[in-house]
């Protein structure tokens, strides 16, 4: 099948949207095989095995962080007066106790808050023994240790060799919790990227395809759906061509300008799906092509990029979180309580869409199977 496909002479669009899949697939199989793998090695160890593994430690001068996303992790008092209530809640003793441990002098020297006039301790515990005197003048100023946090970025890039780098690998994969559990939400992140990635890579295939197809029939650039052509004023012309100095400029800018006029006013790449029909007059409707998915002879239709269109903008906008409403007449999305889930079969059925239509256009045009008159 690819030797065949090879011998065909396809747009460079296709060729370029070709390059980009077979990238795509790579990463995808890859990383999915690390996730299982990874998840499996994890099972088949103990946790005895994983308490004794040794993370290396990491040079603390070559860390990258962002300073100011520090946050307060623990704070903790240090040292300075506190009222009973406060003892009580430092120490864990229950208030009585602070009460009658300080009436019998077994708490240290005790004294009154100038500003608030109520009795204080002085913390921390191994000051007791202290006179008054030897103390701080009675105040509410207190002394904090506060323990910050922050999110370091490691990269794992570098020399690794030896069973140890498994054990490692395995340590820090562990951290993120049941195994089962975060390589499944590893999985449907997988998806969720790759699938947004199909969709743009497609997108710009489209994009590319009309721009093609324009630069080889330039008289139809600035063509309506209706075949009426859209005057251009002294002015666009100048501003386009740089002043007169190249018509190879003005072709390209007035294609790409053009291309974005047709999505604004066609819904994206429906609008320029419409115009390759509308236009150029496919032989082979671009939205019906054959595709196999598990064995299922099915057909692409129109429908189908208004669904993943309408998914990939959820998933970018709304964070896959939709009213109930979006799924009525849309079965095979994967949902659960109102959010969408890319599942393996909903992936592989995207996947077979697209580029079964983005074949099917490239047939269409290397064949001359479409009218440009």
């Amino acid at each position: 099948m690819k030797n065949q496909q090879n011998k065909t002479e396809y747009p460079d669009a296709y060729l370029k949207y070709q390059e980009r899949q077979e990238r795509l697939d790579l990463f995808y199989n890859l990383a999915e095989l690390s996730v299982l793998f990874t998840a499996f090695s994890l099972s088949e160890m103990s946790l005895d095995g994983l308490k004794k593994i040794k993370i290396p430690r990491p040079d603390l001068k070559k860390l990258s962080m962002i300073p100011r996303a520090a946050r307060p992790k623990e704070v903790r008092l240090r040292r300075g007066w506190i009222t009973y209530e406060e003892y009580s809640k430092e120490s864990g003793l229950e208030i009585h106790q602070v009460e009658e441990s300080a009436r019998d002098g077994k708490l240290g020297p005790v004294t009154t808050i100038p500003e608030t006039n109520e009795d204080a301790l002085f913390w921390p515990p191994e000051e007791h023994s202290k006179a008054l005197s030897e103390l701080p003048p009675p105040t509410k100023k207190k002394t904090y240790v506060v323990t910050m946090e922050t999110d370091a970025l490691i990269s794992l890039n570098g020399e690794w060799e030896g069973e140890e780098t498994k054990e490692t690998f395995l340590k820090l994969a562990s951290s993120h919790g049941d195994p089962e559990e975060s390589s499944g939400n590893a999985l449907a992140l997988l998806r969720q990227v790759c699938f947004i990635q199909e969709w743009t890579s497609f997108e710009v295939y489209i994009r590319e395809v009309v721009a093609y197809l324009l630069r080889k029939h330039p008289e139809k650039i600035a063509a309506s759906g209706r075949g009426k052509k859209i005057l251009m004023s002294t002015d666009e012309v100048v501003e386009l061509s740089q002043r007169f100095t190249s018509i190879e400029e003005l072709r390209e800018r007035m294609v790409q300008r053009e291309i974005e006029r047709r999505q604004a006013e066609g819904q994206s790449v429906h609008g320029l799906i419409n115009f390759l029909k509308d236009e150029f007059r496919f032989e082979r409707d671009p939205y019906c092509e054959p595709y196999l998915f598990r064995g299922k002879r099915l057909t692409t239709h129109y429908n189908d990029i208004t669904e993943i269109k309408d998914v990939r903008n959820a998933l970018i906008h709304d964070g896959g979180l939709v009213p109930i409403s979006f799924f009525e007449g849309r079965p095979r999305i994967p949902h659960d309580s109102g959010k969408i889930l890319i599942s393996d079969d909903y992936y592989l059925t995207v996947v077979l869409i697209l580029r079964s239509i983005s074949l099917g256009i490239a047939e269409s045009i290397s064949r001359d199977q479409y009218v440009a008159d």
